[in-house]
């Protein structure tokens, strides 16, 4: 077991690659995009992306980004899915992530060390709820990419759909059959998603909520439970 470490200043990006190895990628601060042979994916923070061997992948970060990953070899993989999936974060699960990825390089014994406590966290870990997989369909991906830069929109489906030029009932159809969400919980993950980096970039629960476009904090805390089964205040506390 390694892993890596990757602090971006600026936008950058990993051009289209794969590892023999299985992989989990995590940003500690900001969120990445992974385009997969299964699909693309929006990782926020507290989040990581489990990629099996040999699954092409390329991965985006914005600006200021902060990324961790490590590869698993052996028996350390061998209980994990057989296709990407989302994963919730600990704090023991990401301290311990960077701590293989500072010392992989300089003291193998030291960070191998750590491989059973990471392999029962992963075991312990169940899939995660907040799964924001982008569209395949070309126009699906559009409008989805407009919902996460304007998170706070109220924008209604169809006022969503003249932009590009699709019925809203076949845009229902096409994000259920590419993402396995209807729409409308696909725009409360992308919400949340966003969230959970404002919150981690420092804001307060009441600030994220307005900044992804709910009218009150309860009904940011209601959309939060539903997507993620707990509170953004015992979220943050657990996480």
């Amino acid at each position: 077991m390694y892993g890596s470490y990757r602090d971006a200043a600026a936008s950058s990006s990993v051009a289209p690659h794969h590892h023999l190895t299985a992989q989990i990628v995590t940003p500690s601060r900001g969120v990445l995009t992974v385009c997969t042979t299964g699909g693309d994916w929006i990782v926020p923070p507290r989040n990581a992306l489990w990629i099996p061997p040999q699954f092409g992948h390329s991965v985006a970060a914005a600006p200021g980004t902060e990324m961790v990953s490590l590869f698993l070899v052996g028996e350390y993989a061998s209980h994990l899915p057989l296709a990407c999936a989302t994963l919730p974060v600990s704090p023991l699960l990401h301290e311990l992530m960077r701590r293989i990825a500072e010392r992989s390089q300089s003291d193998e014994a030291s960070a191998s060390a750590y491989g059973s406590a990471v392999s029962e966290e992963l075991r312990c870990a169940k899939t995660s709820t907040l799964e924001v997989k982008l569209p395949i369909d070309r126009r699906a991906r559009k409008l989805a990419r407009l919902v996460m830069d304007r998170p706070e929109s109220a924008l209604t489906l169809q006022e969503w759909c003249e932009t590009v030029g699709a019925s809203a009932r076949n845009m229902e159809r096409i994000f259920h059959r590419d993402t396995g969400l209807s729409f409308g919980k696909w725009r409360r993950n992308a919400r949340i998603a966003a969230a959970l980096n404002f919150m981690a970039a420092g804001d307060s629960i009441g600030v994220a909520a307005d900044r992804v476009g709910y009218e009150s904090q309860s009904a940011f805390t209601a959309a939060f439970r539903r997507a993620l089964g707990t509170s953004p205040s015992a979220y943050r506390i657990t996480r």
